[in-house]
């Protein structure tokens, strides 16, 4: 006697608890026949279930793969598994954290962990472990070309070029290969004096600074002045010889113009016009000083 059942057959286990994940992509079917009770194995007669057997039993004949054979279908969760995963998580291991459990799952797996530092360092097997690595990605490749893979080395290829990308966008961040790029490559001459000579618009904004007179970072250089120069008038003392607005804002003027020059028209400045911003760059100290 046999018989077809239909029903679910789901093997991926919900991510922090003992249950199955059951989808509607489950949904199977398969074959049972009938054993009889003198056709069963007598260990099942003489288990503590043998009153379950006394009538025979169903075999379950199923010739599909098990789930393993989807690369990728372990890794989708949806959001109610989350939250399902989130909520077993803060039970399991928030609300009901006892000291047994807090030896299991936290102080085991560091102390494991050391040990296995440890050991590592004393024995000297890097090169072991090394090579070790290299066949077991020798491996994977070849069971790539095979057209098998498994899940666990899909993540032993992804985990590689993550870290490598991590890193390199961590670098990009930091810019550390900016700072690299100019330790190796020295910059020339010009390139250096270009980039001190912008040093002199600096040094006006500390000048306007000591007075709280500040640029603003949605202002550019040149709206900065246009606005710092009243100011610089208005903070300066009453009873002082009037300095002329005009010749403070073509000093501001000046410099602002040779700052754009230097720095986004990379157009070197001569001797005449460093000795030009100089003088401007005193008369502006002095009206500072007046205030």
């Amino acid at each position: 006697p046999s018989r077809l059942c239909i029903g679910y057959k789901a093997v991926a286990q919900t991510k922090g608890s003992e249950g199955y994940m059951v989808r509607q992509s489950d949904a199977h079917s398969w074959v049972e026949v009938y054993v009889s009770r003198i056709s069963l194995p007598g260990n099942l007669l003489q288990s503590q279930f043998a009153n379950h057997w006394r009538q025979g039993g169903w075999l379950r004949l199923d010739a599909t793969p098990d789930q393993e054979a989807d690369l990728f279908r372990g890794f989708s969760m949806n959001l109610s598994d989350w939250i399902h995963a989130v909520q077993t998580f803060w039970q399991n291991y928030v609300m009901n954290l006892d000291g047994s459990k807090q030896s299991t799952v936290i102080y085991e797996p560091f102390r494991q962990l050391f040990e296995t530092v440890k050991n590592a360092a004393q024995t000297n097997q890097w090169s072991e472990i090394g090579a070790s690595i290299v066949q077991r990605y020798k491996e994977i490749f070849s069971q790539i070309r095979a057209g098998t893979i498994r899940q666990t080395d899909i993540f032993l290829i992804v985990l590689p070029l993550a870290i490598l990308f991590g890193g390199v966008y961590v670098l990009i961040r930091l810019g550390l290969l900016r700072l690299f790029r100019r330790l190796l490559i020295p910059m020339d001459v010009q390139e250096r004096k270009r980039q001190a000579s912008v040093d002199f618009y600096v040094q006006m904004e500390r000048l306007l600074s000591k007075l709280s007179i500040q640029r603003q970072t949605s202002e550019t250089q040149q709206e900065f002045s246009v606005r710092a120069i009243p100011l610089l008038i208005e903070r300066m003392r009453s009873d002082d010889e009037k300095i002329d607005l005009e010749s403070l804002n073509r000093c501001a003027a000046s410099i602002v113009e040779a700052f754009y020059r230097v720095r986004f028209g990379n157009i070197p400045l001569s001797d005449d016009d460093l000795a030009r911003i100089g003088n401007d760059l005193s008369q502006l100290r002095v009206a500072t000083d007046r205030t």
